[in-house]
């Protein structure tokens, strides 16, 4: 028998720590359905596109002198993989943290989240999506203040 439900701490604890999360990862109900308001804004940054192949032309070595044959350019492709072979991911759980971190998450073109508490289940499941388009292997660091 189904008991009725009541607007309490128990309840509610129970509909975000287990039915919510449960609905969302079930494909039941859309993550972006379910808004945290309590909270500020938080800081989402990702980083940009991976660059594309470049052709590029260079001389082989030091030219000599003496040798006109060293002048003649060779031609080829440079950045033949992207620079960061992985995706990059800054969580933090506190939005102060960007003065440290936002610059080196452009300085390894990582992606930044940093929310005022702990992360949502949604910023969480929007790394992973982004990743997935990505294609790179994810890393995910996590800092907290102390």
């Amino acid at each position: 028998m189904a008991l009725p439900y009541k607007n309490d701490e128990a309840n509610w604890v129970f509909l975000m720590n287990s039915a919510s999360k449960a609905a969302r990862w079930l494909g039941y109900v859309p993550f972006n359905r379910i808004v945290d308001e309590r909270n500020a804004s938080p800081i989402i940054r990702e980083a940009a596109e991976r660059p594309e192949p470049v052709p590029s032309v260079w001389l082989p070595n030091k030219p000599k002198i003496m040798n006109l044959r060293d002048f003649r350019p060779k031609v080829g492709l440079g950045w033949l993989e992207s620079p960061q072979k992985y995706r990059l991911a800054f969580f933090g759980e506190k939005v102060s943290l960007e003065t440290v971190l936002g610059p080196l998450a452009e300085e390894f073109n990582a992606d930044l989240f940093l929310d005022t508490g702990e992360q949502t289940i949604t910023h969480v499941h929007d790394v992973a999506v982004h990743a997935a388009v990505d294609g790179r292997e994810l890393v995910v660091f996590v800092f907290r203040r102390l």
